[in-house]
């Protein structure tokens, strides 16, 4: 997560300062809140509130990219093929970051929330009647999204399967060691109390 939020907060600054430079104001400003948001993500991940972190910074991104989208300067149906490419790689950033398989099937249905929203909100009113083509965007973007979302919920479930195991071989270790620690110390004990008694 720390190396994730790092990347996109620098990520985000240098492309803020591209949105500023060729007028974006809006996206620019979010792209730098962004970036400060990143470096909140890391006070928290250095504060080990990792679960507060990952789901803060999962659905951040999320709010991110459907702002960053809503608000550009473009308005027409491939605005539902460039959030259902960004919500896959929010997916699929999710499958590795997040810790529970909520996340994803939240974010899984944000996405496609979203793709519609904006179908609905911008491209819609300039058709009048849905095209060929915004059914295609729509079930391409939808697909992709999808795919992503079952994609990750298995990354999610595996590496929890891997983190249970982690857990449960590093309890029985220490059990191990706490009996072992035991064992050493009783014969220490008796070493001594025979010592004694032979001293005696």
């Amino acid at each position: 997560l720390a190396p994730a939020a790092a990347a996109i907060g620098i990520f985000a600054l240098l492309l803020g300062g591209l949105m500023a430079a060729t007028g974006a104001v809006i996206v620019a400003a979010m792209l730098i809140a962004l970036a400060l948001f990143c470096w909140l993500i890391l006070f928290f991940v250095a504060r080990g509130r990792y679960q507060l972190a990952s789901s803060l910074f999962v659905y951040g991104l999320f709010a991110v990219m459907f702002a960053a989208i809503k608000f550009d300067e473009y308005v027409s149906v491939y605005e539902c093929y460039v959030f259902g490419t960004l919500g896959s790689f929010l997916l699929i950033t999710a499958g590795l970051l997040a810790t529970s398989r909520v996340h994803v099937h939240a974010l899984t249905i944000l996405n496609l929330a979203a793709i519609a929203l904006l179908y609905v909100a911008d491209s819609l009113p300039q058709e009048g009647m849905p095209s060929a083509l915004a059914i295609q965007s729509l079930g391409t973007s939808g697909v992709l999204v999808l795919a992503g979302g079952m994609f990750s919920s298995f990354t999610v479930k595996m590496q929890r399967v891997l983190v249970d195991e982690c857990v449960r071989s590093s309890e029985s270790a220490r059990l191990q060691f706490e009996k072992t620690t035991a064992a050493v110390q009783n014969t220490q004990e008796s070493a001594a109390s025979i010592s004694a008694s032979l001293s005696e």
